[in-house]
């Protein structure tokens, strides 16, 4: 029992894999490119630093983080896609209450609550963003094949 104990605990305490020096740098940039990417679709130059990545990829732990990558792309093409969705149904919000002419003072409260809305859309959005990619780059940074739990969810709710 005590064996198995040792076992258990020696296991715990075994570090993630390393990440190769030029796997790391590629899927660090890879990263970076998703951070930048605000397009519905994913640029082509995104797609191509994950392609890049993927192609340094020679372990199954490098294998892995580079199809983390992937799946952060399409969460990242998701939140763009709602943060534009947001804007034209702030704008289309913004029509209607002008149309209907109403004095000024009337709908400048309807004006503040949609911005404070989609402020608030924006915001945690972009926080569950900022939750995956900070420590993702440190991980990268220190050749870390773990992802963290954060990134496994940047574009749910």
């Amino acid at each position: 029992m005590l064996q198995l104990f040792c076992i258990l605990f020696v296991l715990q305490q075994t570090p993630a894999p390393k990440l190769s020096e030029s796997y790391g740098k590629a899927a660090f940039l890879a990263l970076k490119a998703i951070e930048r990417d605000t397009s519905e679709m994913g640029n082509k130059s995104t797609k191509e630093a994950i392609d890049l990545a993927d192609a340094e990829a020679v372990s199954d732990a490098e294998k892995a983080v580079t199809k983390a990558l992937n799946h952060i792309l399409i969460d990242r093409e998701l939140n763009n896609n709602e943060r534009s969705l947001f804007g034209l149904e702030y704008q289309n919000a913004v029509k209607e209450i002008v149309r209907w002419s109403r004095p000024k003072e009337d709908h400048q409260s309807d004006f503040d609550r949609l911005r404070d809305k989609m402020d608030k859309q924006m915001k945690e959005i972009a926080d569950r963003e900022k939750a995956c990619f900070a420590p993702f780059e440190e991980s990268l940074r220190s050749r870390e094949s773990k992802v963290p739990e954060t990134c496994k969810s940047i574009g749910e709710k």
